[in-house]
């Protein structure tokens, strides 16, 4: 490969250039991402760019990079080299982690001027084979022959002669001998060494050479110890076997340095000659460095230039030798020393001479500082690289959880200065060596936080805190109880601005989610898994494209990117695995892909969009069935395809293939199905049968007593089994109240089969197939099922609901087993993996990877409905209320103090101790603060309350209600004092002005009524929203007011005459909005699009700025700090805190649930407490920290 890469230039006439790697000789080019991110980085910076961050990047992102992009970058050239040759040598010589040897890191193909070569042996890791697989050319390859032995003699006496040294015949007949035994170069060169000593009256007889490589190391290594001293040697060696990343010339001294062994044996004859310093001689590891020259290499790691070893079969010879089982400790002990940096800054380590009998109590050994960041921005990487990977290895546990695995200033210098990955591995380190709760429950913690961090390093303190604060006080948990109070205070220490929770609000360790995949960027719609394989592809579409994620389960990377489908269209994106390969298609076009290597091996246009898709079971035929009616037979081997034209007179919407390959099932939107038989390579059409009344929503089939059985759901609620043979309907299954949207057929071994139903009525139905009977129905969802699948070999069924939560449920019994929470929107399909392994995908635009299992650790207290309100004291206190109940929460510490069990709608409080609840049937109660205790309720309204307002020093209560109307109470006195009447449908939002004279009300009548407090006359009607108006706010001077609704829009009033001043579009509904301090200008949030978040002014009406972070409808704003600060909650799960001025981004918190209402407490000049409602429960009370003025 040497050869072959110093003659490219002669090939292409010097228009050339040459990226080489000799993979395996180094730590950096044993790993596959180590050596493709080198590579990638040299291509760049011939072109003159600068190269992507690969630190952020992991193994798979980085082999992506490598297969997708660095081929277009050969158009970067220089125009003097217009060819670029990489050569990869031995392959086969990579670590086989990140699945080096699976070869799809390879790009399967290239610009005429990218060339690439790559070398391996044939029988190593099977990459030769895996290769023939993916390029099956014979062209592309050529066969190596073993160097021949005349051609290692000729080079071992160019050498010789280069040396001014020459053998005699006897001597190089017993060369030949030898390498004829060992014909690799690497064996010549160390035989090149010991000839390079022999004389010409060397007796040919008396010369013994190894047999093997490593035979010759080994004979090498002992030529060392005798030349430079047997401990010195071993020591010296051990440690730099031991390094993670090799070591510097300084680092080795200094490591010598501190090896007391090696000092006793040096100074075995003299002392040393400094007084108070005791150092090694730096000569003698230069003499060492001097004879190791030729197998030494001086590479980059962690910003520095460390010394390996050049080949791997050096590394695994000096492991062996030196690295026994004790020495391995000792070695990886005294590395963790010196990167832990105990003896630097000038402290003594005390040493005993014992050749001299001698002791040294000052000696002070002048090595290296060891700070974790030497400057703001400047990290030790050395360090952050090698302590923890040391004292794990050494067996320091406890230590190394103290100084590293469970210290927060480590944990986020190592994230902020590497990546989470480098993190990671640490800890998982740690854990492949020995057991430890502790550890396991941290590693988990970021497991579940990697979507987080990866995009924020910076919000490591709050994921810790969210997920762990309830093990703080556990002294069974020392180690995390400390984590999390460095964790607060680096928090509070922080110029930056923080929320830090005071509560548990995120999802807990040890409970069945296990991590997210990211990758998506819209709703993900489709989930297939290949259980022999162990991958799951998921499908997602935009407005113009479909993307297709492959990920391997088993490391939960994302090993593929399949951005093929940009064809514009709205059909939902099909996706099927069968036989090792993908079947995926998008509007009118089906493509097919190797999984594992991201080869596209077929592709199918049809003239009409594909609205589903089946593929036998040994991937030979592929079903497509398409929007005007017809199916398509598309044969896989020879890309052709036959045409079918059906009955159905409407598209056909379901498609099923028997699991005997035999029949098509087809369901239309009309209700009918139709049924055909594949035969000779096309469809024969068997039966048409009308089975329901409205469209097939769903549709699977099995084979039960030899009989193929077609299962059909419908938006008639109904579910029918059909006999495909003979075209009969055999059962009808009612029950349902609304559309079926997925079906499920179990099949347990020597049991009947099941049929299992998610219908739009939020209930799950199992039905005995042979019987036709309901067997239970499974309730507990919120909203409509969405998908089902099964596991635990048929015992046990996964649902998927529009409520945001998965199920998981026993047959046998019909008991919900565990509820799964953790996705932020509705759940838009699942798939199962093995036993007990679920994978959903959700609106979220991610998937969420579960193992069933009960948490053991304690959970945090919540409501067990959806909040539907919150509000606060303004100095103590923040109370939320639900369906099921009120909570009373200590903004402090974010304990909750008190439940009582009634509903509560909307709640609001006077500031001080009273607190006021409206339920759903209209009654109000007030509560006492101090006592827990209730005081009186308050009955006029009939139906739902939406809205409370305490004004007049707490004397006067507003109430609006879903009835239409707005009362007035004294609350001295809990009389009604007035009734607001005006409203032809019920109220929304009401509001008040600064100086509670007026009150404004917004209503589903779509208008808007302003009202004197006083009289509860109206003062004048706003008419224009064509919408229900969701929110509503007066300016300070009360001279205008501001409106949003869901009719898009945001509309700008003159109150005095109801002149409508301005009217804003935007793309969806307007959920909420707040008037600055000086009412300049209106900051309003909407439901969707990328640009939720604007200000605008209330003068002109003209957009000021917008606010850019959220992705999902903003549904809650507040301002903090006299107008400073914008607060914002959002159905993307984030609270996030922006400078209003100037709409930057300070500070978010990932609730990883929809924020819907949040309140702050507590508020000062340096900061507030913000409490939060989630839909799935929690509340959360955070801590926000303003930016500090620098």
């Amino acid at each position: 490969m040497a050869k072959a890469a110093a003659s490219v230039k002669a090939w292409f006439g010097g228009s050339c250039v040459c990226v080489v790697r000799f993979l395996g000789t180094s730590p950096n080019s044993s790993t596959i991402r180590e050596a493709l991110t080198s590579v990638c980085s040299q291509v760049y910076s011939i072109c003159g760019r600068d190269p992507p961050d690969f630190d952020r990047m992991d193994a798979t992102q980085v082999t992506q990079f490598f297969r997708n992009q660095l081929p277009g970058c050969v158009s970067l050239l220089p125009q003097s080299k217009k060819n670029l040759c990489i050569f990869l040598d031995s392959v086969d010589q990579l670590s086989p982690s990140d699945g080096a040897h699976t070869l799809n890191w390879l790009p399967k193909s290239l610009p005429p001027n990218l060339h690439l070569v790559v070398s391996m042996l044939p029988e190593e890791h099977n990459c030769l084979t895996t290769l023939r697989s993916v390029l099956p050319f014979s062209e592309c390859y050529v066969h190596v022959d073993a160097m021949p032995v005349s051609t290692g003699i000729e080079i071992l006496n160019s050498w010789l002669t280069d040396a001014g040294r020459a053998i005699t015949p006897g001597q190089q007949e017993v060369v030949s001998r030898a390498f004829a035994l060992c014909p690799q170069p690497l064996f010549m060169k160390l035989v090149f060494k010991q000839a390079h000593q022999w004389r010409s009256y060397t007796p040919a007889e008396d010369i013994v050479l190894p047999v093997s490589t490593a035979a010759a190391l080994t004979q090498f290594f002992e030529h060392l110890e005798e030349q430079h001293g047997k401990v010195l040697v071993q020591h010296s060696f051990g440690c730099l076997a031991a390094s993670r990343n090799g070591l510097t010339e300084v680092e080795m001294e200094d490591v010598l340095s501190l090896d007391d062994q090696v000092l006793d044996d040096v100074y075995q004859y003299w002392d040393p000659p400094v007084k108070g310093i005791v150092r090694i001689p730096p000569l003698l590891w230069k003499r060492i460095s001097y004879d190791i020259g030729d197998y030494i290499v001086k590479q980059q790691a962690d910003g520095m230039t460390v010394l390996q070893w050049y080949h791997r079969q050096f590394i695994e010879t000096a492991e062996n030798r030196y690295l026994g089982n004790e020495v391995r400790q000792s070695c990886h002990s005294l590395l963790a020393t010196y990167f832990e940096g105990t003896w630097s800054r000038g402290k003594k380590k005390p040493i005993s001479l014992s050749h001299r009998q001698l002791t040294l109590e000052d000696a002070d050994r002048q090595v290296a500082a060891q700070p974790l960041k030497f400057s703001e921005g400047v990290y030790n990487l050395r360090k952050l690289s090698e302590l923890a990977f040391h004292l794990s290895h050494s067996g320091q546990h406890e230590k190394a959880k103290v100084l590293a695995l469970c210290n927060f200033e480590w944990l986020i210098n190592k994230l902020q200065a590497t990546s989470y990955v480098s993190l990671v591995q640490d800890h998982s380190l740690a854990l492949s060596l020995s057991s430890d709760q502790e550890l396991s429950l941290i590693t988990e913690t970021l497991s579940l936080s990697a979507s987080n961090l990866q995009v924020d390093p910076t919000s490591l303190a709050g994921q810790l805190i969210g997920r762990l604060i309830l093990l703080k006080r556990d002294t069974e948990f020392q180690h995390i109880s400390n984590l999390l109070e460095q964790a607060e205070s680096w928090g509070r220490s922080s110029e930056n601005c923080q929320l830090i929770p005071k509560n548990s609000c995120l999802i807990n360790p040890g409970g069945p989610l296990k991590t997210t995949l990211s990758g998506h960027t819209q709703l993900i719609q489709r989930i297939c898994i290949s259980q022999k394989q162990s991958l799951a592809a998921s499908a997602s579409k935009g407005r113009d494209s479909a993307s297709i994620n492959i990920w391997d389960i088993s490391s939960l990377d994302c090993i593929q990117n399949l951005h093929t489908l940009k064809i514009p269209g709205s059909s939902i994106p099909q996706l099927v695995t069968s036989d090792g390969l993908v079947f995926g298609s998008c509007n009118n076009t089906m493509k097919v892909w190797n999984p594992r290597t991201g080869d596209e091996v077929g592709t199918f246009i049809a003239p009409a969009e594909i609205t589903s898709l089946d593929v036998t079971s040994d991937s030979h035929l592929a079903v497509l069935a398409t929007e005007c009616g017809r199916l398509f037979l598309w044969d896989r081997h020879s890309q052709k395809s036959s045409v079918h034209t059906t009955s159905h007179r409407t598209p056909v919407c379901e498609l099923a293939l028997t699991g005997d390959n035999d029949f098509v099932v087809s369901g239309s939107q009309d209700g009918e199905i139709g049924i055909f038989r594949i035969a000779s390579g096309d469809l024969a059409n068997v039966h048409s049968v009308q089975v329901h009344s409205e469209a097939i929503t769903s549709l699977c089939t099995f084979t039960h007593n030899s009989q193929n059985i077609g299962l059909t759901g419908s938006e008639d609620s109904t579910v029918k089994s059909v006999s495909i043979e003979k075209g009969q309907i055999l059962h009808s299954f009612t029950g349902h109240t609304k559309a079926i949207k997925c079906l499920q057929v179990v099949k347990q071994e020597e049991k009947e089969p099941l049929a299992v139903s998610g219908s739009m009525d939020k209930t799950i139905r199992v039905w005995a197939l042979e019987a036709g009977t309901c067997l239970h129905t499974l309730a507990g969802h919120t909203n409509a099922i969405w998908c089902l699948a099964s596991l635990k070999c048929g015992s046990q069924v996964v649902s998927g609901s529009k409520d945001d939560y998965l199920r998981v449920w026993e047959l046998s019994t019909g008991k919900c087993l565990h509820k799964l929470e953790g996705h932020s929107s509705w759940i838009s399909c699942v798939a199962t993996f093995g036993e007990d392994i679920v994978v959903s995908g959700s609106n979220d635009k991610t998937l969420k990877l579960w193992k069933l299992k009960e948490s053991k650790l304690p959970q945090c207290e919540r409501h067990f409905t959806q909040p539907e309100c919150i509000t606060t004291t303004g100095d103590s206190l923040a109370i939320s209320g639900a369906p099921s109940d009120i909570k009373v929460w200590r903004t402090r510490d974010g304990q909750c103090l008190h439940t009582w069990s009634t509903s509560a709608t909307i709640l609001t409080t006077d500031g001080r101790s009273l607190l006021v609840s409206g339920a759903k049937n209209g009654r109000i109660d007030l509560w006492s603060l101090s006592t827990f205790e209730k005081l009186k309720s308050l009955d006029g309204h009939t139906d739902t309350v939406t809205s409370l307002q305490v004004i007049d020093n707490a004397s006067v209560l507003l109430s609006g209600s879903s009835d239409g109307s707005i009362k007035k109470w004294n609350l001295n006195t809990s009389l009604l004092v007035s009734t607001f009447v005006g409203h032809s449908a019920g109220i929304k939002c009401l509001t008040v002005s600064n100086d509670a004279s007026i009150t404004a009300s917004g209503s589903f009548d779509c208008s808007i009524r302003v009202w004197e407090v006083t009289s509860g006359k109206c003062l004048i009607v706003l008419t224009g929203h064509t919408k229900v108006v969701w929110c509503i706010a007066i300016t300070h001077s009360k001279e205008t007011l501001v409106s949003g609704s869901d009719d898009h829009t945001l509309r700008i009033w003159k109150l005095n005459t109801g002149q409508c001043l301005h009217t804003i579009r935007y793309g969806d509904s307007v959920k909420c909005l707040a008037v600055t301090a000086d009412d300049c200008k209106v900051i309003a949030g909407a439901h969707t699009g990328n640009d939720q978040l604007k200000s605008w002014s209330i003068a002109t009406g003209e957009c000021l700025s917008v606010y850019y972070g959220h992705t999902h409808a903003v549904m809650c704003m507040l301002l903090a700090s006299d107008g400073k600060y914008l607060i914002t909650g959002s159905r993307d799960g984030t609270i996030k805190v922006w400078r209003e001025s100037t709409a930057v981004l300070l500070a978010s918190f990932d609730l990883q649930s929809q924020v819907k209402y949040l309140v702050i407490a507590d508020a000062t000049e340096e900061g507030a407490t913000v409490a939060a409602t989630t839909k799935s429960g929690p509340v959360s009370i955070l801590e926000l920290r303003f930016p500090r003025l620098k």
